[in-house]
């Protein structure tokens, strides 16, 4: 067992590439590659292979957080496929979507300046978290279809859904702050 740095999270893992992962097959490799990889196995080892042993460590662990997350594992697969969604020139949207960030926007700015904010960020949070299983579905459907254009537009709204929920959370901590 070892690490190939040319290798993708998917293969260190012995996963084949999809939005489902085995989790158990994820724990029991990244256990594994882990006792392979551990600095006590390198104590006595060379400078190189001590770097070697750090960089593979990092390597490993950045994969798993990745196939963990759900948006890091999609964005992840459309990257496979040669698909850069945070590329700069790439700025399309569905008119609906964009409709739709707008109006979560105003409810953000809605529930900062209500009487309870608190109880509307929470409301707010139950409609990101729906909205975002709805794309995730969506997105997994677009993918494995091979329609990556649609899987790519679903993971763009997925990503504006997860820097909303962190925006809500940042604003409620603000204002829990006073």
């Amino acid at each position: 067992m070892s690490v190939n740095f040319s290798d993708n999270y998917f293969a260190l893992f012995d996963l084949p590439p999809a939005m489902s992962v085995d989790r158990e097959q994820l724990d029991s490799r990244y256990k594994a590659l882990q006792r392979e990889l551990h600095p006590d196995r390198f104590v006595n080892a060379s400078d190189s292979e001590r770097r070697w042993s750090m960089q593979a460590t990092s390597l490993v662990n950045q994969a798993r957080q990745t196939l963990l997350d759900p948006l890091a594992r999609a964005i992840y697969l459309l990257s496979l496929s040669g698909i850069d969604i945070d590329a700069e020139t790439d700025t399309r949207m569905s008119g609906d979507f964009l409709m739709t960030q707008m109006t979560l926007r105003e409810s953000l700015e809605d529930a900062r300046a209500s009487a309870n904010p608190f109880e509307e960020f929470d409301g707010l949070r139950r409609t990101v978290h729906e909205m975002s299983k709805e794309i995730e579905t969506a997105f997994e459907t677009a993918f494995e279809a091979g329609n990556l254009a649609e899987a790519r537009d679903r993971a763009r709204e997925w990503q504006f859904l997860y820097k909303l929920k962190a925006e809500v959370d940042e604003v409620e901590s603000e204002l829990d702050e006073y």
